[in-house]
Order: C-alpha cells, then sequence, then structure tokens
C-alpha cells in the first residue's frame, strides 16, 4: 500500500515532469531500486559507484547523486564536484539548512541535501523533490531505506522517496544545501 501512496504523491506524475529539473527525473529512475544479494552491491550500485571512480562494496548515496548530475543532456553549472563523500558537496554557496527551518529560505527543487555525520567528514546525501521550506521536506536519497515497517537506515537497501526532517541541533541530519544550476 505504502508503495501506491508514493507513486499518487503529485510530484511523480507526468504533468510534474515540466516543473523537475533533469537530474530529478534521472533519479527517480532509479526509484525503489534495490542492492543485490549483499549489502552495497548490483547493477545499479556498481554503475553509481563507477561514475566517481570505485567499484562495488562502498557506500553509494553520494555516488549516486554525482552519476544523476551527470546524465541530463544540459550541462550543470553548479555544483562541479563529483564525489563520493557526501561532505564534498557542501561548497561556500551551501543553504544553511536552519536558515530553511525558520522559513527564511526557501529551497527548490533539485537541490542537495548534506547530512554531516558530526565533523567525521562522512555523511549521507540526495536530492529535494519539491520545494521545501520549513522543517520537513521530501527527498529521494540512494543507500538508504524505506523507512516504512521500522526498517534502519543506517545500511539503506536501495533508492527510495523519504520524508525528512530538520532539527535545529543534531548529531546527523541535514544541515546543508546545495542548489544544482544548468548553464544556459
Amino acid at each position: 500500500m505504502w508503495l501506491w501512496l508514493l507513486l499518487s504523491l503529485p510530484v511523480l506524475s507526468p504533468s510534474a515532469n515540466a516543473q523537475r529539473p533533469a537530474h530529478v527525473d534521472t533519479a527517480l529512475t532509479y526509484f525503489g531500486r534495490k542492492e543485490v544479494e549483499q549489502e552495497n552491491h548490483g547493477p545499479d550500485i556498481e554503475k553509481f559507484l563507477a561514475s566517481v571512480g570505485l567499484e562495488e562494496g562502498y557506500p553509494y548515496c553520494a555516488a549516486f547523486v554525482s552519476y544523476c548530475l551527470e546524465q541530463p543532456q544540459k550541462d550543470i553549472q553548479l555544483p562541479r564536484v563529483r564525489s563520493a563523500l557526501s561532505t564534498d558537496f557542501i561548497t561556500d554557496r551551501s543553504i544553511d539548512a536552519k536558515k530553511v527551518l525558520r522559513g527564511q529560505v526557501t529551497v527548490p527543487a533539485g537541490a542537495i541535501h548534506i547530512m554531516p555525520k558530526g565533523e567525521t567528514g562522512s555523511g549521507h546525501t540526495g536530492f529535494v523533490l519539491k520545494k521545501w521550506t520549513g522543517a520537513t521536506g521530501l527527498v529521494i536519497d540512494a543507500n538508504t531505506s524505506t523507512g516504512l515497517e521500522g526498517t534502519s537506515e543506517r545500511n539503506g537497501q536501495g533508492v527510495w522517496i523519504r520524508q525528512r526532517q530538520i532539527y535545529s541541533s543534531c548529531y546527523f541530519c541535514i544541515k546543508e544545501f546545495t542548489l544544482v544550476r544548468y548553464e544556459d
């Protein structure tokens, strides 16, 4: 039943296609794809990791972001980074999530959300699916779980749409958003 609910979301409908950035359309084509046989393995995961020069077996959320940014027919001006490390997507132009939480800034569809894990340099990342202002937003992430039925997110099983929350203070949560800009 939850799959039907997700697929019925207006953001996933073909009519929403005109408002979505091309890299988000790419990301959505992988919705529901899962790891195969073992953690961080499978044909799609192999493709994502290869896009950043890695073999299967590594965490792949940032590689998924990098892969999706490379697929559109238009050139992406920002961000230029392609990495398997989520915190590499934080730039001097990134938006502090607290400003979004307070309603001072609206993040557009296609922005990259970044969840650093404390000061470790590791973390998690994915794409914002629709305009986000306030505490809660809709994203598509790889190397995550469905978030349903008590599944752990620690070792994700695939590419899923998630509802994410911004907290004013936390160790591992959304702290930054980086906008994606296409060249004219």
